[in-house]
């Protein structure tokens, strides 16, 4: 969708005037911010997931593509004319090969987000929030002078009370 609609709105100076600045609005916007809308939309399940990584790794490929277009050497664009290219031959034939490296590097950016995003999007689905918090604050030393607090599934070493049998001699 992010080459797609990158080559749309690069390929076409009038489409960057109109849509420029909405992009340019939600561009800075997180994708894990969108979560509580897509949560509403979508309810708690992978679909939602799915639509938030969708979202936030869409965005540094079209960015990406459109820088790519954009930056196309006037040459290519008067050798387009000359061979009376079409916009979509120009953007499938000349555009998009050109583009190529602001693509993949905007693919490189995606992958990042969609890894961030999608583990934070699966602690939501789980539920285990609240239990990661609550097992991080055990583990942490109390006030100074206060013995660590421990889960009582815990040794007085901080291990789980599960594994102490398999523990090496």
């Amino acid at each position: 969708a992010g080459i797609g609609l990158g080559a749309l709105v690069g390929s076409s100076a009038a489409a960057r005037a109109w849509v420029g600045p909405t992009l340019e609005f939600i561009r800075p916007l997180p994708a894990s911010a969108v979560m509580p809308l897509a949560i509403a939309i979508f309810g708690l399940s992978g679909g939602m997931v799915l639509a938030v990584v969708a979202f936030g790794a869409m965005w540094p490929v079209l960015l990406g593509t459109v820088h790519g277009l954009v930056g196309v050497h006037p040459r290519l664009r008067e050798v387009a004319a000359a061979l009376q290219l079409g916009r979509g031959e120009f953007v499938w034939k000349i555009g998009l090969p050109n583009a190529m490296p602001d693509i993949v590097a905007g693919m490189r950016l995606a992958m990042t987000i969609s890894l961030i995003v999608s583990v934070v999007g699966e602690t939501a689905i789980t539920g285990n929030v609240s239990q990661i918090a609550r097992e991080v604050s055990l583990s942490l030393p109390a006030k100074s002078g206060n013995p660590v607090r421990r889960h009582r599934s815990q040794n007085r070493l901080g291990q789980p009370k599960a594994l102490q049998e398999f523990q090496p001699i």
